[in-house]
């Protein structure tokens, strides 16, 4: 599916006088504001529909609306120009067997790159974007081969809870995207087979008992037939639930939230991945300006494959290559690039003996292709 009869017809950059493109912090005129706000709700409906990557910009200016700057304008040209140039790119979806078929999430949290964390307590909560996406794949990730994915579900938000530190901003993103997977994974589910039980689900999924029958199974919506798979970048979260540990004796609330991501992993027998920032997929969806991403969406989305990594290995070469931390966008390319010749020529995948009998935390590290 793709939208470039709409997007080549109705979606322009917002037209600017040269000399404006260097005020970046000037508030726009009356015009400039009707121009900004008008073509930002015609990239909103892109957004939702078909292109993903532009999620996370549209999301974090239109936050900002009402104060809006020649910077938020300079944000939106720059997608709108990526748009334009790849008009014709779709989103694809496979065909996957039923009996097979692997839901997998990543998620992602940080601040708007554009607008520094304001001094103001009370505006520290626009800073924090979080992200999730969700993905259909035709068998459980390895480290051996590519998986074909589909894309299903994302989204964009500025978290709807203050955090006080990095590792709350990643567990509440986690936790939303853990929320919609399982939600994705039930109306699968009672599409196929109509045998979910409304009775087991009337506290978690209250929003959506509507469309949920009363005499279906909980044993058999979670686990047997759609197995989960979640991807962070996040060490300090993946540490934690990979120790079952939501112990924080700095945030309370945070080690709450842990501790109801590993039961709810416990329950659906949903696997655990850890990705290096130059992979995580839903990065661009936290970003205000797409140049400044990590381009991994981008990629996945160009090539609608995923593969794993394994986590010893990384590690190392981390420990052994410095320069590799650096979370530029040139940086990240060839760090996908040479990583591509090693899954070409074959990785030892170290969990491929465990990956089919579905525990509760797997250490593997993620890597999209």
């Amino acid at each position: 599916m793709h939208q470039k009869k709409y997007i080549l017809e109705k979606i322009w950059p917002v037209p600017l006088a040269r000399r404006r493109l260097a005020e970046k912090e000037s508030p726009l005129s009356h015009e400039e504001f009707e121009n900004f706000r008008s073509t930002l709700y015609k990239v909103n409906w892109v957004a939702h529909q078909t292109r993903p990557e532009a999620s996370g910009v549209v999301s974090i200016l239109a936050s900002r609306l009402k104060n809006a700057t020649i910077h938020d304008v300079a944000c939106l040209n720059k997608l709108i120009s990526h748009l334009r140039n790849t008009a014709n790119r779709p989103l694809v979806l496979h065909r996957f067997d039923n009996e097979r078929m692997t839901l997998v999430s990543a998620s992602d949290a940080g601040g708007a790159d554009g607008k520094p964390p304001a001094e103001d307590s009370h505006e520290l909560q626009d800073t924090i974007q979080g992200a999730w996406l969700i993905m259909a794949a035709d068998k459980v990730p390895s480290a051996s081969s590519r998986t074909r994915v589909s894309i299903l579900s994302w989204r964009s938000a500025k978290l709807k809870r203050r955090v006080s530190s990095t590792l709350a901003s990643e567990a509440l993103a986690f936790s939303q995207a853990l929320g919609e997977l399982e939600w994705i994974q039930i109306m699968i589910r009672d599409v196929i087979y109509g045998d979910v039980n409304r009775c087991d689900w009337s506290q978690s999924l209250l929003p959506y008992l509507g469309v949920l029958k009363n005499d279906c199974l909980l044993s058999k919506a979670l686990g047997d037939l759609l197995p989960q798979c979640g991807i962070i970048d996040a060490k300090s979260l993946f540490d934690a639930l990979k120790k079952e540990n939501p112990s924080s004796r700095q945030d309370r609330r945070t080690a709450i939230e842990i501790a109801i991501i590993i039961e709810a992993m416990r329950k659906s027998k949903s696997l655990l991945r850890w990705m290096p920032h130059p992979r995580m997929v839903a990065d661009g969806l936290t970003k205000d300006d797409l140049t400044k991403s990590n381009g991994a969406l981008e990629e996945l989305f160009r090539t609608s494959t995923l593969a794993l990594w394994d986590e010893a290995d990384e590690l190392a070469r981390r420990r052994d290559d410095p320069k590799s931390r650096s979370r530029s966008k040139k940086a990240s390319l060839e760090f996908r690039k040479a990583g591509a010749i090693l899954v070409t020529e074959g990785q030892l995948n170290r969990d491929l003996g465990v990956l089919f009998q579905f525990p509760t935390i797997l250490t593997c590290q993620v890597k999209d292709m």
